[in-house]
This record gives structure tokens, C-alpha cells and sequence, in this order.
């Protein structure tokens, strides 16, 4: 009988990079998973707020309700004493309707606002609930350059885009040493046991080895790894500037939105 074996030594890269490009790869998951979690936190609060929004709307209408009903009654008092004419009346009792209104769409909007918030929190059916007032002006001692720059350092958008475009790198590496052999040890032993002759014999030895060399193969993977990198690398880019154009965007609205608070008071 003969028994023989071998093992791989080094194969020159090949399986560092294929790990390496899983670990980005995995890296981009977390990533991913960082920015979902940024997402679900981003709409509790917006629709926390829209809902706030919608109950001083709806407060607002109430009393503009209120305010036209007691111009409509002085506008008939008026009118029936000849001190004013029928068009007061009447305009009293558009302005009322429109008033009326516009306070059903405040407690329908509101209404909708609170499911979402509850869809949001993956209680659809569970809507009853009181949100309490917390609308106060918070002032962002931040300049832009720095809220840009905060951006590009912490988006796990931007972070996730940058590890797929290095594991695409890594795959693209992994691609090219394919052209590469193994280096490897075989040995084997074999004995004359149960023949005419009882004659023992091993040897062992170390090579490169291909396996399965097919050159235009490889090489189209080569080219199509190339093509994913040069991809990955333009999507990272994309999204390096759409952060910096949402933060630059939001940044002027923040600026905006302080003056008309200031002009809103007035």
C-alpha cells in the first residue's frame, strides 16, 4: 500500500485578499445596519414633532372658529339694526366655513400624524397616547464647515460606501493572483507488504502548482473586478457628495428657519 499527501504553504495572497474583502464587506453590513438605526431615529422625531406641529394647528383653528362665530353674531346684529349691509354677513360666513374647515383637515392631519408615529414604533394599532409640548427654539453653537466635516467623519453612509469600494479592491487583488501558482508540500510512503519483494519506499518535496489555469478566464475576471472597483469608487464619491450637499442644504434652512421665527414673533 502507499499513502501520499500534501499541503498548501503560501498561495501567494490569494486567500488574504478573499478575507480581506469579506471583512470590508462586513464592515459595509454594520455600517448599514449604523445608518438604518439613524434613519428610524431621524423619523420618530420628525413625526414627533409633525405631530406637535399638527395639535397647535388644530388649537389654532379652534380659535379662529371661535373668533369668526363672534364676528358672524356681530355681523347679524349689525345687519339687522341697518348698521351694516348683508355683504358683511355673508363674508363673516365664508370666512367662518373656510375657518371650519380648515380645522377638519388640522384634526385629520393630526390624526394621521399619530399613526405614522405609531406604525414608526412598530405599534400600528396603539394610538392612544398624549405627546407632551416640547417645542423650544435649541441654538447649534456649530459653523458649517465643522457640521460638514462632522458629516464626513461620522455618516455611516459615507463609511459603509468607503469599505464596499476597498472590498472591491481587495476582490480585484484577489482577482489578479489568481495568475499565481501555490506553494505547497507533498510527501508520500509506500511499502512492498504482500508482494514478492518487501521494499519500502517515500519521498517528499515542495512545488508550485497550478490549478486549473485558464489565462483568458482570469483575465476576464481581472477586467470585470477592475470595472466593480472603478464602480464602488464612483458610488463613495457620490455619496461624499450628497452628504456634504445635505448638510450644506440643512445648514442654510437652520439659518433660514431662526430668522422666520424671529420675523414669526413679530
Amino acid at each position: 500500500p502507499t499513502v501520499s499527501a500534501d499541503m498548501m504553504l503560501f498561495d501567494f495572497g490569494k486567500t488574504k485578499a478573499t478575507a480581506d474583502m469579506a471583512k470590508r464587506l462586513y464592515e459595509a453590513s454594520k455600517e448599514d445596519t449604523k445608518e438604518n438605526i439613524n434613519i428610524l431615529i431621524y423619523n420618530i422625531k420628525a413625526t414627533y414633532y409633525n405631530i406637535l406641529f399638527a395639535q397647535a394647528q388644530v388649537k389654532v383653528y379652534e380659535d379662529t372658529v371661535a373668533d369668526y362665530e363672534l364676528q358672524l353674531n356681530q355681523a347679524w346684529g349689525f345687519y339687522r339694526y341697518g348698521k351694516k349691509p348683508k355683504l358683511d354677513v355673508v363674508t363673516a360666513e365664508y370666512n367662518l366655513g373656510k375657518a371650519q374647515l380648515n380645522l377638519v383637515k388640522a384634526k385629520n392631519i393630526l390624526e394621521v400624524a399619530k399613526v405614522q408615529l405609531s406604525k414608526i414604533m412598530g405599534m400600528p394599532e396603539y394610538t392612544n397616547y398624549e405627546l407632551s409640548d416640547e417645542l423650544t427654539l435649541n441654538l447649534f453653537d456649530i459653523t458649517e464647515d465643522d457640521a460638514i466635516k462632522t458629516a464626513l467623519d461620522v455618516r455611516p453612509e459615507l463609511s459603509a460606501a468607503k469599505k464596499s469600494a476597498d472590498a472591491a479592491k481587495m476582490n480585484m487583488r484577489a482577482a489578479r493572483r489568481e495568475f499565481t501558482p501555490n506553494l505547497g508540500i507533498y510527501g508520500s510512503y509506500g511499502n512492498g507488504l504482500g508482494n514478492d519483494y518487501d521494499i519500502s519506499s517515500g519521498k517528499v518535496g515542495i512545488g508550485l502548482t497550478y490549478s486549473g489555469l485558464n489565462v483568458l478566464r482570469i483575465k476576464k475576471q481581472v477586467d470585470e473586478a477592475k470595472a466593480e472597483y472603478k464602480k464602488a469608487n464612483a458610488q463613495y464619491e457620490d455619496v461624499k457628495h450628497e452628504v456634504y450637499y445635505n448638510v450644506k442644504k440643512n445648514y442654510m434652512d437652520l439659518e433660514t428657519d431662526r430668522e422666520a421665527i424671529v420675523i414669526a414673533k413679530l
